[in-house]
């Protein structure tokens, strides 16, 4: 884990991170952070098999009727071509 901080971070980032977790803040935010991320997790799992469940449908759509160039389709397109969408749960 150390091995990715130091490539990640310079060393001014690494010193001024240190400084803040050093306040009463930062030892708050470093305590509170793990309950803060478990909450908030279910949901961006939710939203990463939303989105994976989509591109897949729309991938399914441009292959089945596709009959030249594949088809470009847009991430906002809420259907493509093709049986209706799966439904969300």
């Amino acid at each position: 884990m150390l091995d990715g901080l130091v490539t990640g971070l310079s060393a001014r980032e690494l010193r001024a991170a240190a400084v803040f977790y050093g306040t009463p803040e930062g030892k708050a935010i470093r305590e509170k952070l793990p309950k803060v991320i478990d909450g908030i997790m279910p949901l961006i799992q939710k939203e990463l098999v939303r989105t994976a469940r989509q591109v897949s449908f729309w991938a399914a759509g441009a292959r089945a009727t596709s009959t030249g160039p594949q088809r470009e389709h847009r991430f906002h397109n809420t259907h493509a071509p093709g049986p209706e969408a799966p439904k969300e749960d």
